[in-house]
């Protein structure tokens, strides 16, 4: 359209007029939404001649069929018009039709397609200048808005109060998604929890992440460190029921939920008669568990890992996905403690890192993904697809200074090798890895465990 407008000497000289800068993204505009293509060329000439003389608030309310004020006009200049379709400038001329967005639309330096397409879904707590920023050049899912937006109803007076102080304190991508995980998941963090570990007149389950610190207080040990294993589906935690204090748990390994143990107070040793009936109960639910259909969430979860996996093997060379799966099964067991454990870290070439470190007995390994807390150039590469990988494999979303972390059960060379082809859908999903291009393998095991040299 523009092209055909060009040939018109009148509409061609106010085009290349710099002192009129708004001339084209209103031009722009009204071809957009007066759509000549199928005129006459005697009314496409007169409409073109119309541009430059018109009253352009006026003419873009006649065309958009929407109240467009001039103080919109004026932002016209701020907008990439090059890249806005109709639909686009119908969506902004809404938009600006109520004056406190239009408001925060004239605090911006740019508008954007990818700001205006979803504007519409943003709860007014996020109208910010600088949150509208970061939205021109990220695009999150409408389900994604709607579920915040959820949220914030719910949310009482006081606590929506924190939440709009919060919201002004938004600086950055990660920060935004920051900012839409604390909302959407809760302080409370809620755990993956199978409906058969409920029942017991013994143990109760910890069914929050909230309910682990407080428990893990109470008890003075560390519960609330294993909260992550929790909230991916390989730990069920509980607490005693009754007199006696106790902290129990079971684990999900590659051959079904097991007992992962029982401590009373401090971390210490049970009274043998009650330890045996705290085991035996653990036992009891594990049978339960491992006769019952996989718990919905998780075996969501799990299908999602295994279609990241097969994605992989199909995209991926082989002896790539071979050697890391090795480097995944060389550190297995071989951690000495907590804090002297054996790990691999894979990482491209942008500096994007997936690492993974042993358990104590060789039956799981953390996993975590880089993330914006620790290496703030990771914000770039959160967008709506790589978070949606993160979230759907399993991982949780950090709330402090930490990584995209979740635990895997590691006893088998198969399960090694999912682990390996999901770093790779891991690298191809949110530090836009292409097939062919390296990852460095980086391999710690502690001193004084006979090993092969480091690769």
């Amino acid at each position: 359209m523009i092209p055909a407008a060009l040939q018109y000497p009148e509409f061609a000289a106010r085009w290349a007029d710099p002192s009129d800068p708004g001339f084209r993204p209103f031009a722009a505009a009204a071809l957009r939404l007066h759509d000549t293509r199928g005129g006459l060329s005697g009314q496409n000439r007169e409409f073109y001649h119309t541009l430059t003389v018109v009253n352009r608030a006026h003419l873009l309310t006649q065309l958009a069929g929407i109240s467009v004020a001039p103080g919109m006009v004026r932002l016209l200049e701020r907008t990439q018009w090059r890249g806005f379709g109709r639909e686009h400038w119908l969506a902004l001329f809404s938009i600006a039709a109520e004056p406190k967005r239009r408001r925060t639309l004239g605090h911006l330096r740019r508008i954007t397609p990818c700001l205006v397409r979803q504007f519409e879904y943003v709860p007014a707590e996020l109208w910010l200048p600088r949150v509208m920023e970061i939205l021109n050049g990220i695009r999150i899912a409408p389900e994604r808005w709607q579920r915040l937006t959820g949220a914030l109803e719910r949310a009482v007076d006081s606590e929506r109060a924190v939440l709009r102080a919060m919201a002004r304190k938004i600086d950055g991508r990660g920060a935004l998604w920051d900012f839409i995980f604390l909302c959407t998941e809760g302080r409370a963090r809620p755990l993956l929890v199978p409906t058969g570990a409920f029942g017991s007149t013994v143990l109760g389950p910890l069914t929050t992440g909230d309910e682990c610190a407080t428990e893990g207080l109470r008890m003075h040990n560390c519960l609330e460190q294993l909260v992550e294993r929790a909230a991916a589906g390989n730990r069920i935690l509980f607490r005693g029921l009754g007199d006696t204090p106790v902290t129990a748990g079971l684990v999900l390994t590659t051959a079904g939920w097991i007992p992962g143990g029982a401590l009373g107070w401090d971390n210490q040793v049970l009274d043998p008669k009650i330890g045996r009936a705290v085991e035996q109960e653990l036992e009891m639910l594990a049978d339960r568990l491992n006769a019952d259909r996989p718990d919905p969430a998780v075996e969501r979860i799990d299908r999602y890992v295994a279609e990241c996996a097969a994605r992989a093997h199909a995209q991926f060379p082989a002896v790539q996905i071979d050697a890391m799966s090795q480097a995944l099964s060389d550190i297995r067991g071989r951690s000495l403690t907590a804090g002297n454990g054996a790990f691999v870290i894979f990482t491209s070439r942008n500096r994007g890192y997936v690492q993974f470190m042993s358990d104590l007995g060789g039956r799981e390994h953390s996993c975590e993904i880089g993330s914006h807390q620790f290496t703030p150039n990771v914000s770039k590469f959160l967008t709506e697809p790589a978070v949606e990988f993160i979230e759907r494999a399993g991982f949780l979303w950090p709330r402090q200074i930490k990584n995209f972390l979740r635990w895997f059960p590691s006893g088998t060379t198969e399960a090694c090798r999912t682990m390996a082809a999901l770093t790779m859908e891991c690298f191809a999903r949110v530090f836009r890895l292409r097939p062919g291009q390296p990852i460095t393998i980086d391999i710690n095991i502690p001193s004084d465990v006979p090993s092969e040299a480091a690769s």
